[in-house]
This record gives structure tokens, sequence and C-alpha cells, in this order.
């Protein structure tokens, strides 16, 4: 007889199934009376288990507990202000490149390669940031869900 007894997961798993998918786990369980034991009383409460009614109550639990949550603040909308700042930004822009259109085309055909070539890094810069902090707010969100 082996001195090493099996895991009590591995007990359980078998007194839950009847067996194991490794033979040397039925072979100790048979051989090991300690283990066999356990596994015979894991057995019995396993069943125990199913043989208990389904409990039933006579209040409603969302009525007990709803009152007692404190209320929710109102959040402010953030989305509003944000939309007329850029609304405002861009109306302001393309005005002014509407009214100093004539001098803007002069200055802007020889000096587009050059734009391209400092904007499109910065962009690309930008966008890999928005990116990684989009993951990280999202993977933080999903870590509180799991406590909650």
């Amino acid at each position: 007889m082996r001195s090493v007894h099996l895991t009590e997961e591995i007990i359980q798993a078998y007194a839950l199934n009847g067996t194991h998918e490794d033979p040397l786990v039925v072979a100790h369980i048979h051989e090991c009376e300690t283990c066999r034991a356990m596994a015979e009383s894991y057995a019995r409460m396993f069943s125990a288990l199913e043989e208990m009614p389904v409990a039933t109550f006579d209040f409603e639990v969302k009525e007990l507990v709803l009152p007692q949550l404190p209320a929710r603040a109102k959040a402010r909308p953030v989305l509003v202000p944000v939309l007329v700042v850029i609304a405002g930004s861009l109306l302001a822009l393309g005005g002014a490149g509407w009214y100093f259109r004539e001098y803007l085309s002069g200055i802007a055909d020889p000096s587009v390669p050059y734009l391209l070539y400092c904007l499109g890094p910065a962009a690309l810069t930008l966008l890999v940031v928005l990116a990684a902090d989009l993951f990280s707010s999202h993977r933080q969100k999903m870590t509180r869900l799991e406590y909650y």
C-alpha cells in the first residue's frame, strides 16, 4: 500500500462519477482503505444532496434587498459638453479656413508631403495610445465584474 493518499479533488471526482480516467487512481482507491472510506463518504453526501428538496421561499428577495440599497447618484452627462466643444472647434477651424482660403491654398501645396510625414506618425501614435487605454479600461471593468 502507498503511503501517499489521493487529493480531495480526485477523491471527490471519483465519488461523483463512480470512476476515474486514470486507472492508477481507481486501483489506489480499491487498495487504500482510507481513500476508499473517503470516497464512500463523499458518494453518500452527494446522493443525499441530490435527494434534498429544492428550497422555496414565501418572500421575494428583491423586495427585501432593494429598499436597503443606497440611492444611485445621477451621473452627469459628459458626452454633451464634449460634443459641443468638438463641434465648436471644428466650426471655428472651418470658418477660419473658409475665410483665409486664398492664402491657405498657396501655403499648403508645397508642404503637403511634409505635413503628411509629421501628422501621420502623430496620428498613428495617438491611435495606439487610445487603443491601449481602451484595452486597459476594458480589462479593469471586466475584473470588477468578476467580483460583483
